[in-house]
């Protein structure tokens, strides 16, 4: 998520601006960024889940049985895709997590082709 990768980029390289999102979440803890951000992904697997409870109770002979199935098959992709996506942008937090601690004359770590191992 470009947004979420976004975010850790700038708490990362502005302190201020780290600062003043935790001073958010201490006023506000339902509602701080990063929960808006990810608000939306979290809603496709819940269309999932109700797309199958749909499934379940209807029959196989319905016009829309078919049309169901195929929309469950493609939100399952498009979860496993979203999950992949916050899987990287996870590891890229980590990352520039890591980047900000070193101290000297490094190169950036944050590199579209790097990854962090555990």
């Amino acid at each position: 998520n470009d947004s979420v990768n976004r975010l850790s980029l700038e708490r990362g390289l502005h302190p201020k601006f780290e600062q003043f999102l935790e001073q958010r979440v201490a006023t506000n803890e339902d509602h701080d960024l990063l929960h808006l951000l990810i608000k939306p992904v979290q809603s496709i697997s819940r269309y999932s889940l109700l797309l199958q409870e749909m499934i379940k109770h209807t029959s196989q002979d319905n016009l829309d049985f078919e049309d169901m199935c195929t929309a469950l098959s493609t939100m399952s992709q498009i979860a496993d895709e979203v999950n992949e996506r916050k899987r990287e942008a996870e590891n890229l937090s980590i990352v520039m997590n890591i980047q900000s601690k070193l101290r000297g004359k490094f190169k950036p770590l944050v590199e579209p082709h790097r990854r962090f191992i555990r």
